[in-house]
């Protein structure tokens, strides 16, 4: 027992140098002193808190301050490139430069380009051809048009200009078929119309006409009447 309690004399010693206690920290008892050193903690903990937030303050500042300079480093060696309508598109590079021009309306006839930098232009590039068409519209064909329920028709979706395209088929219900050549065998279980659409890139065409496809069941029930 008195090992004991010289141990928790050194102890409350030891956490009086610990815990900041004023000029009276002879008259704290035992459960004073713990209330005391409790109440250090957790101010301890609110300045770990805020050193925190601190410190994670100071790397985002940092990786902008740093993303910042790299940005200005390669504004510093950039080129300027220009397309014919007057836009202006930036590289750090002697690469080619693809500038999109989806959403922007042209006319058909001939476009060039060049490109401008602080020291001057480039020359003017040789010009290529535009040609400018209408959305088109496919057509669609069925063989047969009238089958029985659960058979299968065949679907044949063309476009009368150039190729590349991706074909949709839509049914009655709106589900879409694809098929790159146009040509789409389907089971069906429902009539209605039948409709495609012709795909190439981001573009698409026109629906085409709707066609109707007739199912029948395949049970015909006769009446017989017995006298």
């Amino acid at each position: 027992i008195c090992c004991r309690r010289a141990k928790l004399r050194l102890y409350l010693e030891q956490l009086k140098q610990l815990v900041p206690l004023g000029p009276e920290s002879t008259r704290h008892t035992t459960l004073s002193l713990l209330k005391r050193a409790k109440m250090h903690i957790k101010k301890l903990e609110e300045q770990d808190r805020k050193a925190v937030n601190v410190k994670e303050q100071l790397q985002r500042e940092h990786r902008y301050l740093k993303r910042r300079v790299e940005q200005l480093s390669v504004q510093g060696l950039e080129r300027l490139r220009t397309d014919s309508m007057g836009s202006t598109i930036s590289t750090d590079s002697e690469q080619e430069v693809d500038v999109d021009i989806e959403g922007m309306e042209f006319t058909p006839g001939k476009y060039t380009c060049r490109g401008t930098e602080i020291r001057g232009s480039s020359d003017t590039s040789d010009a290529v051809t535009l040609t400018v068409s209408d959305k088109p519209k496919p057509s669609l064909t069925v063989q047969p048009s009238s089958v029985f329920t659960g058979d299968s028709v065949t679907l044949t979706c063309d476009v009368n200009q150039s190729t590349g395209w991706e074909f949709i088929f839509l049914t009655p219900s709106q589900h879409r078929n694809y098929d790159a050549s146009g040509t789409k065998t389907i089971t069906v279980s429902t009539g209605g119309q039948y409709r495609c659409r012709a795909r190439r890139g981001n573009y698409e065409s026109h629906d085409s006409d709707p066609i109707t496809v007739t199912v029948e069941s395949k049970y015909i029930y006769s009446h017989y009447t017995l006298f």
